[in-house]
C-alpha cells in the first residue's frame, strides 16, 4: 500500500511561518475537518490552513472572527503518525 500523502495542510502561523503536515489516504472532506480543526484548537496561533495536493493548493481555510476559549491544547500523534491538535 502507497504512504504518500494524498493531501497536505499548509498551517499558516500569524507572523506567516508554515508548518507542513502530510494526510496520508484522507478524503478531502476530512483534509477540511483536520484544517478546521487545527484552526479551532490553536486557538488563533494560525492565520489559515492551505489544503494542498501534489500540484499545489486546492484549498484555503480561514480563521474566523468568533473567539474560541480553550482551557489547554496538547500536540497529539495518531496512529499513522500524523500530528492532531487535541483539547483538555
Amino acid at each position: 500500500m502507497d504512504k504518500e500523502p494524498t493531501f497536505s495542510l499548509d498551517c499558516v502561523r500569524k507572523n506567516g511561518r508554515r508548518e507542513r503536515t502530510g494526510l496520508i489516504h484522507q478524503t478531502l472532506s476530512e483534509a477540511r475537518e483536520q484544517a478546521e480543526r487545527v484552526l479551532r484548537l490553536g486557538n488563533g496561533l494560525y492565520r489559515k490552513v492551505d489544503i494542498c495536493n501534489e500540484y499545489g493548493t486546492i484549498e484555503t481555510i480561514e480563521t474566523s472572527a468568533m473567539p474560541v476559549n480553550l482551557s489547554e491544547v496538547h500536540l497529539a500523534e495518531d496512529k499513522t503518525g500524523d500530528a492532531v491538535l487535541v483539547r483538555h
